[in-house]
């Protein structure tokens, strides 16, 4: 028992330099991450071995130690690296498991001009890096700190020195949000604050959110796995109350759960099938919360009552994109929908007329189908039963003849537990003979793309989401496949 307590209050030492008012905290399992990608046997590591010790003018026999065992530099790789945001300072912290052995490491790097010399001050040694990062560590972490901004030289020291002598109770490690952190599976685990995230990040996001939830009231949790066969990024928000989260459930239960209804929808050869459960009406509600959206209604205005029709849609909602191959368009898109009730057809006469005044036509095929035409475009669109569709004239004759995909009926079951799901058929988008030829780099894209038939997006509950990156070779580990 006291070896587990000696052994907990060493490792909380390390993490308690993170401060509760972290605005993001990733946490990395470089030993899984090791051990899974099987580094030292990828092709991949001469070249990692060759641009190190080319660097290294002075110590290249001593590099060479660090490399075959990192043990050598005093950190304790068996322990997670930390890295956070505080205030203006990027940060990563790391456990010491040999002070003298992490001195010694440091002096290699001072060797090869990468640091300055360690300078004492209240039983904290400090170094500053020519990147202009500084170093700062004792016999329990190891700090390496990295100003956003320009502090001064003083000001990055304090900071250094606050962070080591941080109460426990100040730390992220006795934050409600840690023990949510803390149970995230995987090599990698991160938390944020979601007011602290770029807008071009937060931005996507708030279809999650209802508009009476602010982002400073929301965190997000995220972790990555690598399995056999597959990875999996799972991401999920949360409000900092129980009042916030209650918000964002409510405002998304418009959601309902895939009915199945488009899954044999696809045609043999597809990139893309997307689907997601709606309410009655509540695809138009969704729509009108974003600019995009908004834009979209009222071009679309101009043909069609747009917003009658998506006031009846109701049940699953259903994408396709066909393979890219040489003569597909990115622009080629086929759209179905469940809806509730046809009365919206009973304008069809006046929309024909009202849009000859924006320059479009509309004309009849046969039974309930019509084709819109304006200078440079076309969209084809019907009514077959209680089911509508909207597609481009190629899709549409495609999808007349394709033989149907019976690739989604493996994954029916996941289908319908989802209130969203997607399906990118990787082949699809980059078919054999769109390939490049395969350029000297190890990871190159192709190279990459080979190993994975294909990714899903999906949504098992309102505020969270898994992207699921499946591998061709299912026995193979996703890490060690990704630098073979």
């Amino acid at each position: 028992m006291l070896l587990l307590v000696l052994v907990s209050c060493s490792k909380n030492e390390y993490v308690n330099l993170i401060p509760k008012d972290a605005s993001f905290v990733l946490s990395v399992d470089v030993k899984s991450i090791t051990e899974k990608a099987d580094f030292t046997n990828s092709p991949l590591y001469p070249q990692f071995l060759d641009l190190v010790k080319g660097s290294a003018s002075h110590s290249a026999e001593a590099v060479q130690s660090y490399i075959d065992d990192p043990a050598k530099m005093g950190i304790d790789f068996r322990e997670p690296v930390y890295l956070f945001q505080s205030a203006d300072m990027y940060c990563m912290v790391m456990a010491v498991y040999d002070k003298g052995d992490l001195e010694d490491f440091l002096e290699t790097l001072r060797k090869e001009g990468v640091c300055g010399e360690i300078e004492e001050s209240d039983g904290l040694s400090i170094a500053k890096s020519q990147l202009g990062c500084y170093f700062a560590f004792n016999k329990k972490a190891f700090l390496i700190t990295a100003p956003s901004g320009g502090p001064t030289q003083e000001y990055c020291k304090q900071f250094c020195k606050r962070l080591f002598d941080q109460k426990e109770e100040d730390s992220f490690h006795q934050s409600e949000a840690y023990s949510e952190f803390e149970d995230l599976k995987g090599e990698l685990a991160f938390y944020a604050d979601l007011a602290a995230l770029p807008y071009n990040m937060t931005d996507e996001m708030k279809a999650w959110l209802p508009e009476n939830v602010r982002h400073n009231d929301v965190q997000l949790f995220s972790s990555f796995v690598a399995e056999n066969g597959k990875a999996v990024w799972s991401t999920a928000l949360q409000g900092k109350t129980k009042n916030v989260q209650k918000l964002i459930e409510e405002g998304n239960k418009y959601l309902q759960h895939i009915d199945g209804e488009f899954i044999e929808s696809p045609m043999q050869n597809f990139s893309l099938w997307a689907c997601m459960g709606v309410e009655k009406g509540a695809l138009l509600s969704m729509l009108k919360e974003s600019d995009t959206g908004r834009q979209m209604l009222l071009m679309i205005n101009q043909a069609i009552g747009i917003e009658q029709i998506l006031r009846q849609v109701e049940g699953d909602v259903a994408l396709v994109l066909p393979s890219f191959d040489k003569k597909g368009d990115i622009n080629d898109f086929l759209l179905f929908a469940e809806v509730d009730d046809d009365d919206f057809m009973d304008d069809v006469d006046y929309w024909q007329k009202s849009m000859k005044s924006y320059g479009l036509t509309m004309t009849k095929t046969m039974g309930k189908n019509y084709v819109i035409s304006g200078d440079d475009f076309s969209i084809n669109w019907g009514l077959d039963e209680d089911k509508i569709y909207f597609a481009t004239p190629k899709m549409f004759a495609t999808n007349s003849v394709a033989t149907r995909s019976d690739v989604l009926l493996s994954h029916k079951d996941e289908i319908k537990d989802s209130y969203f799901y997607m399906y990118i058929n990787v082949p699809g988008l980059f078919p054999a003979d769109q390939k490049q030829a395969s350029s000297s780099s190890v990871l190159s894209a192709d190279k990459v793309l080979e190993d994975i038939s294909s990714v899903v997006v999906q949504s098992k509950e309102y505020d969270s989401m898994d992207i699921i990156i499946n591998l061709t070779d299912q026995s193979q580990n996703f890490l060690k496949a990704l630098f073979q």
